[in-house]
Order: C-alpha cells, then sequence, then structure tokens
C-alpha cells in the first residue's frame, strides 16, 4: 500500500462515492488522485485525461470573441506539453489531444462568428456544427 500511496494512488478500505459515476467504492478500491473523489475506472472513461485535476485553465471559449480565439488557437493547435498541461491541468494520457481539439473549437467558432458577421448563415450552422461535435468528444474534465 505504501508504494501504491507514493505513486499517487491508494487503496481504501472504506465506503466513498465516486463524484462521476455515482457509484459507491466497497472494500479495496484504487482511487487514483488519493482523494477518494473520482475512481480510476472515470478516469479510464474520460478519454483518457484525469478527471481528477479540475484545476485546468480552460476558457469558457463561447464567451470569446472571433480575435480571442484565434489567440487562443494560435497558441495551443501546436501545444507543447508544458502548454498542454497547463491548459487542461494535468498529464494523463490524451492531454495534448484534448488542447488541440480545445484549439480547434476555438477555430470553428471564430470563422462561425466571420461567417455570421458577413451573414453567411450557412456556414455559419455548419461550423457550429462541427463544434457541437468537437465539444460532445471533449473529455468532461475540459468542458466549460
Amino acid at each position: 500500500m505504501h508504494d501504491d500511496f507514493m505513486r499517487g494512488e491508494r487503496s481504501i478500505d472504506v465506503k466513498l462515492v465516486c463524484t462521476e459515476c455515482g457509484k459507491r467504492a466497497e472494500g479495496n478500491h484504487s482511487w487514483v488522485d488519493g482523494s477518494g473523489e473520482i475512481c480510476d475506472k472515470c478516469v479510464a472513461a474520460d478519454n483518457g485525461v484525469a478527471a481528477v485535476n479540475m484545476n485546468n485553465n480552460v476558457p469558457n471559449l463561447d464567451a470569446m470573441s472571433s480575435d480571442e480565439l484565434m489567440e487562443f488557437w494560435k497558441t495551443f493547435h501546436r501545444p507543447t506539453r508544458k502548454q498542454a498541461s497547463w491548459l487542461v491541468g494535468g498529464t494523463g494520457k490524451g492531454y495534448t489531444t484534448a488542447a488541440m481539439s480545445l484549439a480547434a473549437y476555438a477555430a470553428s467558432k471564430a470563422t462561425a462568428q466571420m461567417c455570421r458577421e458577413r451573414d453567411d448563415i450557412t456556414g455559419a450552422q455548419i461550423y457550429e456544427i462541427i463544434c457541437k461535435d468537437i465539444y460532445k468528444r471533449l473529455p468532461a474534465s475540459v468542458k466549460w
């Protein structure tokens, strides 16, 4: 048990409820962050990005202007590992992909806004559908 705890994992022998799936953990259940809040199964199901670290820096992309969205895209469309880790709040499997997906959402959202500004409603609707699809596939830990 000591070695597991040192790696950030621990086994507990109490009843706790996972905040993601709502199931009770009984007996020897591993909690990824050691806090007893989110079970390892939920983290694995979250597209590989650890949902336990909600200390991310993901802004509400829907509240940003097209210029702000394009600046976000410029920064994160090909992020360094350090940038991706800072943005999504961790280095779990898939963290760079999550950062790039957020950048793709920002670019699509900006394009939709620009289409609406020039009265291209059909184009805007296409990019808004793309945004919905990207958002649907984002890990829960990076959604706003």
